[in-house]
Parts: C-alpha cells; structure tokens; sequence
C-alpha cells in the first residue's frame, strides 16, 4: 500500500513483516520437554519482508519476492503473526538494487545461508533497517531462537537438525529471484567465504509436518449426490489433506532417552532385552527405503511392546519418547487395521485423562491424528468408524480455553483429519458423528484465542460443508439451522486480526450466505 506524504511528492510505502512457525505448533508443545523449562521456546522462526505488493525472504535461493499467498500456497505455511513495521520513502526499485548487491557480494547468496549468523530473520531485520531505514524490526526473541536452543542442555545434538532449517526454492517462475542468471555464479564464487553445506531437504526438528496438499493424486470418485452452488473459497481449499506430523530426526534423541531410561531398565528381562534390541535398529529402519521382512517384524513387535508399556507406571517423559516413536510407527503401510486399532485404544486413556500432562496429551492426540491421516485407514475406515466417537467426545473436552494450549492443538488436528476422512465419503445424509464434529468446532471458534486451533476448526468444518470443489447443502444448512452462521462471522472471533483466519470466516460466511440464499 503507497500513500502520498504530507510533505509533498514522496511516496510512502506500508512494510509489514510476516511471522512464520516452521514446526506448526510442536515447538510450543514438545521444546520444553526436549529442551529444558528455561530454554524453551514457542516456535520455530521464518520471517518476510511485505513491502511493494510482494514478499521478500531468504532461503536456499538467495533473496526472492513472490505474491505472499502464492508464498504461502506452495510451501504449506500460513503466518501466525503479522507485525506493521511502519512506512518507508525508499522505493521498490532502491530496496531490490539493495537486495541484489547484498546477493552479488555474497552476504545473502544462495550459498551464505548460516542458522546463527545469516538467516531468513536476520535478513528481515537488515533489510528493514538498513535497507527500508526503519526503526521497528525482527523481534529481538525471534532473532535469539538459534542461541537459546544451544545453550540447552540438548543443543548441540540438536543443532545438525536445525542448521538445515531453510525456506527451500519454490522452484516455479511465480517466485522470482532478485539476481539475474547471468550474475548467479559470480554471486556464489563471491559467497564461498562465507558458505556452509547447503542442505538439500527441509528438515523440522518438531515433527509436525502439516501436508495441507499431498503430493500424490487420490483417485477420482463420483460427484455426492446432493452438492449445489460453487462458492469461491481458495484459503478453505488450501486445506484438504490430512496433518501427518512425520518427520524423523528426533527419533535418535527418543531411542537414546528410552535405551537409558531407568523405566525400562525395571522391565521384567524378556520383555526388556527385546525393547532395546527393536529400539536400537529402529534409527536404521527409519532411514532405508524398502521394508524387508526383519523390519516389518521390528515395527510390529515394536508398536506391540510400546503399547503394553505405556500402561505402566513410567514417567511422562519416557511416554512422551515411547509416543513420539509411535507417531511414525503407525504410518507404515504393512501394518494391518487390527495392529492400528490397537493402539488407538491403548492411547486413549492418555488423551482422557485430564490429570496428564498436557505435552503429553498433545502428543497422544498426534499418534491418532496420523492414524487418522495414514494410507491404512484411509482404506478401512468402516473399522474404525464405531470408535470415533469416543475420540471426538474427547477432543471436545479439550477444546475449552482452560486446557492448554498444545493440548488444544492436537485435537483440533484430530478432528480435522477426521473431517478430511469424511469428506472422502458420499454419504447422503449426516451422520451424528459428522454433527458432533460441526458443533463442537462451531462452538469453540469464537472464544479460542490461538490462531492454530482457529484455523484448524474452520478447516474442519470447511471439509464437511465443502468437499470435491462443491457445497455440502445439508452440512451447511445444518450449521446455519443451529444458529452457527453468526459465530463465525471475522467480528465475532477473538483473533479477528489475523489476516489468514479473516479470509477463512469471510469464506465459510460466503458459503453459509449462499445456502441461506436458496429457496430450498
């Protein structure tokens, strides 16, 4: 946005600075845990420069500018904050001239990327002081989350992980760099005094990976049988794809507390000499590409032997490590739907207890949300379906605002995977599951005050009253029946600034607008 200055031609151009959480919320649940009370932080920092219509970063790339909700789209990542930093007189042109010298000689070259030293929020705060001449920039606690994770206890095991934390290409010509080919090479000669091993995947030592778009394609099915009226809704189709929390570079840290732990060391001989063996081949399973025999074995017997021990009298810790490995154990496809419903019902008891800790409840609603979002129950849904609603009454217990946070946060992305699950089916009528769903987000909504859980909630309606590109009419009739539609207007949410969860409201209300428009 350019305004006209008072003082006579100048123009002034609005600079916002876009906030990012690389580890979708599990910072916040698990970084205590893994960290220690007073290293812990709450999120996994990623910051842009808005300025001049586009967004400005750096990441493995260099310095690159894109529309921000083509920026968004692609990477799966949606702001939990953006800050207004103040207006600038320096020109689009003057600020890009700034970025491609900064690219050329090397300080922010594709290859100068350093965690503590040069990161996308150190650009962000050069950019906006130096660059754009403002006097607000990157928050000083953003800029220090390197620094605080390895002054932990944990730090240094963790810091290979978090070197490769980066904003990876977009690898599309709707991103543009702001250096011309021609000056590439030149830039990366210039840059090697300055470069570390780029890394060649995102790594996200949190383990929640959200896929709001799967890469794989699921097969065409036939049109449900009562969808009416096409409303535009691009935010709400970002969401369509379970939350699978998969990622694998905490499993070391996990094996390595439970081999020590004095819980296990208690366990009768058997039972034990068997645990460990499993654990300690499990870090070499995770990184092979194929399923021999002598692994599926491991991970059954594994799952079986976790699930036995979580009954136990053990610490949280050790059940949170025994739970983050179950996350990823249950994601394997040659595991059958008798082994899976299994372990939902040993997890259970944890997230229905509301005595547990709520780090622990968090992670226990993460097992079953990738349960939830696995290949396995994608494919035998009608097993599991009797037992969701013992689920979904719990995850509706955890929504009120007295339950923490984290908590808060995995249940919504259990019932959002649940959602994504239903929506795949062409039920013509509502089942008193699908309602319970409805009006248990629909009632939370406006009250919540974490914008994650908000965005969660409305994306789980949003798959019920809009699944294939078309409006469920009796899911959406129904929440307008009830008395939700006013609810879930931008005005009645608690955080109506953000600008992400005012297009989801805008767009449910579109839609619940559209059904309260037929003359049905």
């Amino acid at each position: 946005m350019a305004t006209q200055s008072s003082q006579g031609t100048s123009t002034k151009h609005e600079v916002k600075l876009a906030i990012y959480d690389l580890s979708q919320g599990m910072a916040g649940a698990l970084s205590a845990q893994f960290l220690g009370p007073n290293h812990a932080i709450d999120i996994i920092p990623h910051t842009g420069i808005i300025a001049y219509g586009y967004e400005y970063y750096f990441g493995q790339s260099g310095i690159e500018k894109a529309d921000p909700s083509h920026f968004r789209s692609t990477r799966g990542l949606h702001p939990i904050d953006i800050h207004h930093l103040g207006e600038t007189h320096v020109t689009q042109h003057e600020f890009e001239e700034w970025c491609r010298q900064h690219m050329t000689n090397g300080h922010y070259a594709p290859t100068s990327y350093d965690l503590f030293h040069r990161n996308c929020n150190n650009f962000s705060h050069h950019a906006a002081t130096e660059a754009l001449k403002l006097p607000k920039a990157v928050p000083e606690e953003i800029l220090d989350v390197p620094h605080k994770v390895l002054r932990s206890p944990m730090g240094e095991f963790i810091r290979p992980m978090m070197q490769q934390m980066q904003i990876s290409p977009s690898g599309d010509s709707s991103t543009n760099s702001l250096i011309g080919n021609q000056n590439n090479q030149q830039s990366q000669q210039q840059a090697k005094k300055h470069s570390h091993p780029a890394p060649t995947t995102d790594v996200n030592p949190w383990a929640n990976l959200p896929s709001e778009k799967s890469e794989e394609k699921k097969e065409e099915e036939p049109s449900p049988k009562k969808r009416v009226k096409h409303v535009h809704t691009p935010t709400l189709d970002n969401y369509s794809s379970p939350m699978i929390a998969n990622e694998k570079n905490m499993i070391d840290l996990c094996v390595k507390k439970l081999v020590e732990s004095k819980s296990i060391a208690s366990l009768e001989n058997t039972l034990q000499s068997r645990l460990l063996s499993n654990l300690k081949q499990l870090p070499h399973i995770f990184q092979q590409n194929t399923s021999s025999n002598r692994n599926i074995d491991v991970i059954k017997s594994l799952l079986q032997d976790l699930m036995q021990i979580l009954a136990f009298n053990i610490t949280n810790s050790d059940k949170i490590y025994m739970l983050m490995i179950t996350r990823l154990l249950v994601l394997d496809p040659t595991l059958t739907i008798e082994i899976i419903s299994n372990v939902m019902t040993k997890v259970c008891p944890v997230v229905l207890d509301p005595t547990n800790k709520s780090t622990l409840r968090a992670i226990a609603w993460c097992v079953l949300s990738n349960i939830l979002g696995s290949d396995l129950v994608n494919k035998n849904y009608e097993n599991v379906e009797e037992s969701m609603q013992e689920f979904v009454d719990a995850a509706v217990t955890c929504l009120s605002n007295d339950t923490p946070v984290d908590a808060r946060r995995g249940a919504a992305a259990f019932l959002y995977n649940l959602a994504c699950l239903i929506a795949m089916k062409d039920d013509e009528e509502i089942a008193d599951l699908t309602v319970s769903i409805i009006c248990a987000s629909a009632e939370a909504l406006p009250d919540e005050v974490d914008v994650d859980v908000v965005k969660r909630l409305f994306a789980t309606i949003g798959n019920i009253v809009k699944t294939k590109g078309e409006i469920n009419e009796k899911a959406a009739s129904l929440i307008v029946d009830l008395g939700y539609g006013d609810r879930l207007t931008p005005q009645n949410l608690r955080v109506h600034g953000n600008d992400e969860v005012k297009s989801l409201a805008r767009e449910m209300s579109n839609i619940l607008t559209a059904i309260s428009s037929e003359d049905c």
